[in-house]
């Protein structure tokens, strides 16, 4: 079979807004779209280059519902790192499959493992854990 090089390339039209307002438009009704789904939310970054928008405009002129979406992004982080904690901590206090590794390291690793999180988030997560405690005995005491 021939591959016919003598024909025109076909060129596909690539649909774009035709001002910077329909740009900043459609961003508002990305940013929209993304707050409806729910979690867990894109970036901003994503939005605005889904938008072909510059994103200093963007922020210039919809401050207020960019910083809103920023701020419902933050909080949903938050939440799902709290129950990461939370789940952290409850299976190095109930597992006795913890208590009988013989290194700190070692028990690090295998509740990373576990939950699926980073060895250093688990290591930090148990450290102010730990110095939570501390406080806690020393509270007491005065």
């Amino acid at each position: 079979m021939a591959i016919p090089f003598d024909l025109p390339a076909r060129r596909e039209s690539i649909l774009r807004p035709r001002s910077e307002k329909e740009r900043r438009e459609r961003a508002l009704e990305l940013l929209e779209e993304a707050t409806k789904k729910g979690p867990p939310y894109p970036t901003l970054a994503s939005i605005i280059a889904m938008a072909d928008i510059p994103p200093g405009s963007v922020f210039y002129h919809r401050k207020d519902a960019f910083a809103a979406y920023g701020a419902l992004r933050r909080k949903h982080a938050a939440s799902v790192r709290k129950v990461l904690a939370q789940r952290i901590i409850r299976l190095a206090k109930t597992s006795s499959a913890v208590r009988t590794l013989p290194t700190v390291k070692a028990r690090h690793k295998w509740l990373a493992e576990k939950t699926g999180a980073s060895i250093s988030a688990v290591r930090k997560i148990l450290d102010a854990e730990r110095h939570r405690k501390l406080q806690a005995i020393d509270a007491t005491k005065t």
